[in-house]
């Protein structure tokens, strides 16, 4: 399979994890594409999700919009694939992206993703919304990712 396949049309599009977001974006720019971030990080897209994306916009912004819309991923313990089909997030039930995203590839090691992309030309519109983000995990949350380390391990 090719390492960039875009959908104009659903503008998604389905990339390897090996592919630098450097790369991508200038896949993208010379389709009139985007992936709108902030700032273009020179990591992998892999790396990218694994250390959370953060110079995506905030989901905040536009709770309808996201900037995964399906991925393959593979757990590092027991090498099973975990595949979620590209469908609008509102639509695919829990948020298993979550053992994705900002975890350092702890669970899992991100093999492919079905991202969303923009239009380079046309503006993006951001609600206003004043509450913080999202603190970084207490020792508690830390201690049930341990948990869910260990019980994703065991094949639940």
């Amino acid at each position: 399979m090719s390492r960039i396949v875009l959908d104009r049309v659903s503008l998604l599009a389905d990339v390897a994890a090996d592919v630098s977001v450097r790369d991508l974006e200038s896949h993208l720019a010379a389709e009139g594409l985007t992936l709108g971030l902030r700032e273009i990080p020179e990591v992998s897209l892999g790396a990218f999700v694994a250390r959370g994306a953060e110079e995506a916009p905030s989901p905040w912004d536009d709770p309808a919009d996201h900037l995964v819309a399906g991925f393959t991923a593979t757990h590092v313990a027991t090498g099973e694939r975990l595949v979620v089909r590209a469908a609008p997030r509102r639509s695919t039930g829990p948020d298993l992206f979550a053992l994705v995203a900002g975890m350092h590839e702890r669970y899992y090691v991100l093999d492919r993703a079905t991202v969303r992309v923009h239009l380079a030309s046309a503006p993006r519109v951001v609600l206003p919304f004043e509450a913080a983000s999202a603190p970084p995990p207490g020792d508690v949350e830390l201690a049930l990712l341990e948990r869910l380390g260990a019980e994703l391990a065991k094949g639940i």
